[in-house]
């Protein structure tokens, strides 16, 4: 397979060669038509020039004779190669000339049963050469007289064929000229495809901070080149979001294997341990053991979503009842706090879901905003609709969040309160999102000290 620089420079020459070899043909039938014209226009002038006289005084065939000597020998007709007979309708009756192979040519329009050609110019062959004739006809009294002018084409076909070598040899210079242009061009147009191949052959998990050069250029390769630099930020930014996932999903996974081999080697090493011991580290391995297990129900679903391999059971569903459902679930973690819930619908909301999934929504992010909302708070929830879509605010009054977080709230493992003082394992929010996306809705967040901070949803009303 040839490449792309070679199959660019064969087009150019392609496309370069079919427009010399246009132009060569067209300056060769120009230069014929022309120098054509020209021998025509030579063979009238010559013909006026010998009959401009012949009009005005002789009337005899004498007088023409003498006056057709005369200028004959006049400067200008010897330069010329030119020459000229005086013939009736049958047979030549005056030629001056006494050049070589013309009395075999006269002789043979002799031979012609009469000079009226079907025009005034006529080319014929005589002796492996071409003559260019021209007739022009004089009337006398008594009889009509034909004067023939005639010339060589020898050398206007000597010309052409100069010309031939002459285009010949150009236009293959110039296709030469054109191929080492092309081949050039083409190599150099490409150099960013080039540094673009080198730059990703050696970039590697371990050097993705390596970039392709762009330059000044606003052309398609330079396009290509920042659209690959910027799907290498891309992997960049997921490859240390990969980093930080296993980290992050390491920790909480040794947190609780750690505190379970514990309990198990203090219940293995102890002696004399009592059976309410016994019981307080199997209880407190069997919490941990059920964190591990909530850990690996969000990461499966996670991992699910990602592949959408999610199956959702859509059934019509209620959704201010399912909220109230999920408050009144949460309703001890919120009385610890003495936090209190404002419910605002106007009217009922319903729609096809998948009501366990959507529950896990509003279950994750209602705990949030517990978990992060002051004690004695309120948290707003505002249901409404239009024809299209059913918009869902949920409102706390906790610590505004920074905007360099907010645009990775939605990550998983990330958590409002970076220090892990608060119980969890950051996937809350990326489950909700995953599973909101699921059903082709939306989830944003936005934090200030005077609102607070809102979640806010939007599901496709789907019946």
């Amino acid at each position: 397979m040839l490449k792309i620089s070679t199959r660019l420079t064969l087009w150019y020459v392609f496309a370069t060669g079919f427009i010399i070899i246009f132009m060569a043909f067209g300056m060769y039938y120009i230069y014929d038509a022309q120098r054509r014209t020209a021998i025509d226009s030579d063979l009238i002038n010559f013909a006026d020039f010998l009959t401009g006289d012949i009009g005005e005084g002789p009337t005899d065939l004498d007088n023409i004779f003498n006056e057709l000597r005369e200028k004959k020998s006049h400067p200008s007709v010897r330069l010329r190669a030119l020459r000229f007979a005086l013939a009736t309708n049958d047979s030549v009756i005056f030629e001056p000339s006494v050049l070589p192979n013309l009395d075999s040519l006269i002789n043979e329009l002799e031979n012609r049963k009469e000079f009226s050609f079907e025009s005034e110019f006529n080319t014929i062959h005589h002796s492996n050469n071409d003559f260019r004739l021209y007739i022009k006809k004089i009337k006398l009294r008594r009889e009509n007289l034909q004067l023939i002018v005639f010339t060589s084409l020898d050398r206007f076909y000597e010309s052409l064929t100069q010309l031939r070598y002459i285009l010949f040899f150009l236009s293959s210079i110039s296709l030469l000229a054109s191929g080492l242009i092309g081949l050039f061009i083409a190599r150099k147009a490409l150099s960013p495809v080039r540094d673009l191949t080198e730059t990703a052959s050696v970039i590697t998990s371990e050097n993705l901070d390596k970039r392709v050069p762009v330059g000044k250029s606003q052309d398609e390769l330079a396009l290509l080149a920042r659209t690959f630099n910027d799907m290498i930020d891309r992997l960049d930014a997921t490859f240390r979001s990969q980093q930080r996932f296993i980290a992050d999903a390491s920790h909480d996974i040794r947190t609780p294997l750690t505190v379970i081999q514990m309990e198990l080697d203090m219940l293995l090493l102890r002696e004399n341990i009592s059976d309410e011991e016994i019981n307080e580290s199997l209880e407190r391995c069997n919490i941990e053991i059920g964190r591990l297990s909530k850990l690996a129900d969000n990461l499966l679903i996670l991992a699910r979503a990602d592949s959408h391999q999610l199956k959702l059971d859509f059934k019509p569903v209620r959704y201010e009842e399912l909220l109230f459902e999920c408050i009144s679930q949460l309703n001890n973690l919120a009385k610890n706090k003495n936090i209190r819930f404002r419910f605002n619908v106007s009217q009922s909301v319903e729609s096809k879901a998948d009501e366990a999934m959507l529950r896990r929504v509003f279950m994750n992010v209602l705990d949030n905003a517990i978990k992060y909302s002051p004690e004695n708070e309120i948290i707003s929830i505002d249901i409404s609709k239009n024809k299209k879509y059913i918009t869902i605010n949920i409102t706390n009054k906790g610590h505004e969040i920074p905007p360099e977080l907010i645009t990775k709230i939605f990550d998983r493992f990330q958590r409002g309160d970076p220090s892990r003082t608060k119980q969890g394992f950051g996937l809350g929010l990326a489950i909700a999102k995953a599973l909101t996306e699921a059903h082709g809705g939306t989830i944003g967040l936005t934090s200030d000290v005077l609102n607070g901070t809102i979640l806010k949803f939007s599901f496709p009303i789907q019946k």
